[in-house]
């Protein structure tokens, strides 16, 4: 496929060439390189997009156009050009050959500028030109009708039963094509195939590549660049008279061959290195090469089904040479990769091999697309870097899903106990095929990781895990007051986070208490039944203080109370009290405190008061 001229910047994704004759013959995060033959997995994000960072644009066989224009400045000849991008090719002056180019955006009747000297077969001298401006040629049965604009109207004018060739005196006609002409070298004929018109332009190989070179590079770059892409332009072409595409035609004049403009296009620079590499062409044991080249291989050659098309380093596709399409980002959906293969959905995407060579280890070979199809069936496909490239939108197979953050969920962070929080869930980092990793707890800054090497089964059947060992279950004790504790994903060797998830607690650093019980013998005693601990001590023994009025009682709270201490998670039950102070005859008030242990934060605490008369 041939594209837009090199001049045009590219787009948020790398997708519009440059110019590219193309073959017709034949919840979770990514990693970074990993050791030479490892399997990149890259999981799909639980939300948004995969970032791509990518190099080149284009198939990447045969010459680079930035790569040639940068073996130019660094001072390469056209030939030595050719030599390095189509290696084992030998530069030959073939024979003067003819070429027919099917012509595209004619409309359903091909019109032709009527001028001195125009004739069409079917009809005999030259077609009548006063008050005419076009002649339009009509499917009919067996052939055309020819109408013609006379006097600002449409008139039919003559049935020709066979197809049509214009030609001129001089040498080109000009079509009309949307809302303006194109003017041809050589003759134009118009084929009846089915009851539509084909367009086709015949004329010489090197008036043709004239109408190529300027359309698919620019004709200001470095003179022996441009010849390089005249010459690959001729050889492509030639290629295609050897091996004509349909039987009225040997190529297309758009970027499913290589953009093919006539004269409007020609330019004076381009021309002249036509003229210079007159009739040259690449063969290969003989034959015209099939000469692929793109806008851009980001600095790597690509092989191709051709002894000459390999894989291998391009000093020239460089900075210098001005290639807007040497580095570039852009963002992928899972969405669309998931479309492209027929899954209802993409779990992680595997990199399972590359060509030797440049950044990241170079091109993308192999890979496998793991998700599953509509009606939730697992899936597993094994696909071509080149298939790969092409379900992400991408236009060549240089490129990297970029490494972000592990995979993971906080099912629990929660109070089990006075100085206990419970952390339960997963964690996730499918760089070396998932193997357990750790997360990260952090409590007010202060941090220490924890294997999360639990079996999670369910994880691994969601994620294709190579091991189900993903959970994690423990306690994380905390203080009296407030705190922030935060637990976070790590990747295998620590050097990055996913946060799953904080919660602020507040820990009583004051007694909790409760008296359970008042009861009395009617003769003045009072007992008091219940429990009280001080936070701070995660247990007891603790102290309780029982006032009648103004006068205190300091006594235990030493006895054991399981009850309590399961429900808190203390360290010791020894919180519990059964005593018995005297309220004198009258009316007094009886008050129990909890008492808070000294110098621990925190004060005392009324557990409960009552008003008794006697």
């Amino acid at each position: 496929m041939a594209g837009r001229r090199p001049s045009v910047v590219r787009p948020a994704r790398a997708v519009a060439l440059l110019g590219c004759a193309t073959m017709v013959a034949g919840s979770l995060i990514g990693l970074g390189a990993g050791p030479a033959g490892a399997v990149e997995i890259t999981p799909a994000p639980t939300s948004g997009s995969w970032t791509v960072d990518g190099h080149g644009n284009g198939h990447g066989h045969g010459l680079s156009q930035y790569g040639a224009r940068g073996a130019a400045i660094a001072g390469l000849s056209y030939d030595k050009i050719l030599s390095f991008y189509y290696p084992g090719t030998a530069l030959v002056v073939g024979s003067a050959v003819s070429i027919r180019v099917q012509v595209s955006g004619v409309g359903a009747y091909p019109t032709v500028l009527a001028k001195a000297g125009l004739t069409v077969s079917g009809v005999a001298g030259a077609l009548p030109t006063t008050g005419i401006d076009f002649y339009q040629a009509r499917p009919i049965s067996g052939g055309f009708q020819l109408w013609r604009h006379y006097n600002g109207a449409w008139q039919a004018w003559k049935n020709i039963a066979a197809n049509l060739t214009f030609q001129s005196s001089s040498a080109t006609v000009a079509v009309q094509r949307g809302s303006g002409a194109t003017t041809y070298r050589g003759a134009v004929s118009v084929f009846n195939v089915g009851g539509s018109a084909t367009v086709v332009n015949r004329l010489s190989l090197d008036d043709y590549a004239r109408g190529v070179v300027p359309s698919e590079m620019p004709a200001s770059w470095q003179a022996a660049a441009v010849q390089a892409q005249a010459v690959a332009a001729r050889s492509y072409a030639r290629y295609f008279v050897n091996h004509p595409r349909d039987t009225n035609y040997d190529i297309c004049d758009t970027t499913s061959c290589q953009v093919y403009g006539g004269m409007n296009a020609e330019q004076a620079a381009s021309n002249t290195a036509v003229s210079a590499t007159a009739n040259r062409v690449l063969t290969y044991a003989g034959s015209t090469i099939f000469a692929e080249f793109s806008a851009s291989n980001g600095g790597i050659t690509s092989s191709g089904g051709q002894p000459y098309f390999v894989t291998k380093l391009d000093p020239y596709d460089n900075a210098a040479s001005g290639d807007p399409y040497l580095n570039w980002t852009t963002t992928v959906a899972p969405a669309e990769v998931a479309a492209y293969y027929g899954l209802a959905k993409v779990s992680q995407i595997q990199i399972t091999g590359r060509a030797p060579g440049g950044q990241w280890g170079g091109l993308v070979t192999t890979a496998t697309v793991v998700g599953s199809y509509p009606g939730g069936a697992p899936a597993s496909i094994s696909t071509s870097g080149v298939s790969l490239a092409s379900a992400m939108g991408l236009s060549y197979t240089y490129f990297k899903l970029r490494p972000v953050l592990p995979l993971g969920h906080l099912d629990q962070l929660s109070m089990t106990g006075l100085h206990t929080m419970t952390a339960r869930g997963w964690a996730l980092d499918l760089v070396n095929g998932g193997a357990s990793t750790s997360v990260r707890v952090t409590v007010d800054g202060t941090s220490r990781s924890v294997l999360a090497n639990l079996a999670r089964p369910d994880v691994q059947a969601v994620y294709h895990s190579g091991s189900p060992n993903h959970g994690f279950n423990f306690p994380i004790t905390v203080a009296g007051g407030t705190h922030t504790v935060c637990i976070s994903a790590l990747t295998l060797n620590g050097s990055d986070s996913a946060s799953l998830g904080c919660r602020t607690v507040t820990v009583p650093v004051s007694p909790i208490g409760h008296v359970d019980s008042l009861s009395t013998d009617n003769a003045g005693h009072y007992r008091l039944q219940g429990w009280t601990f001080d936070p701070d001590d995660n247990g007891g023994p603790a102290r309780v203080h029982v006032y009648v009025d103004a006068v205190g009682y300091s006594l235990s709270a030493a006895l054991v109370r399981t009850d309590v201490a399961q429900h808190y998670g203390l360290g010791n039950a020894l919180v519990g009290f059964d005593v018995t102070v005297f309220v004198p005859a009258g009316k007094h008030k009886l008050c129990a405190y909890g008492i808070n242990r000294v110098p621990t934060a925190g004060v005392n605490q009324v557990l409960q008061c009552w008003t008794i008369t006697r």
